[in-house]
């Protein structure tokens, strides 16, 4: 059964979580749910993949053990990502985790500062 919520998959040997967590604040902001799930894989459009395929509003975001981050829609035709970006210090990542729910509501998205 797939969970109605955005999924964020992320490598179980990421070592800072704070990003993942500034990322899943910016959805809850927007008011959409979201589920935070460890993964072996260490790719980003591996684990974004999943999480689309796992979430039942066909949205999931993948992070790679390299800070790579991108959102894909289980729609979307194969090996196109949505917001594929490499997370550093400066990026936005509350900006990044409003437009994976700002897909979903089909509002316009936020502009990402620093990416």
């Amino acid at each position: 059964m797939r969970s109605v919520e955005i999924i964020i998959r992320y490598p179980k040997t990421l070592s800072d979580r704070n990003k993942v967590y500034f990322l899943a604040y910016g959805i809850e902001e927007e008011g959409i749910p979201f589920k935070l799930m460890e993964s072996e894989a260490s790719s980003a459009h591996d684990n974004a993949n999943q999480a689309a395929m796992d979430s039942g509003l066909d949205i999931g975001i993948g992070i790679g053990s390299d800070w790579q981050i991108v959102t894909r829609h289980s729609r979307f035709q194969e090996g196109i990502y949505l917001f594929d970006i490499k997370a550093h210090s400066g990026i936005d990542m509350k900006a990044y985790g409003a437009n994976a729910a700002r897909l979903m509501k089909g509002v316009p998205f936020k502009e990402i500062v620093g990416g």
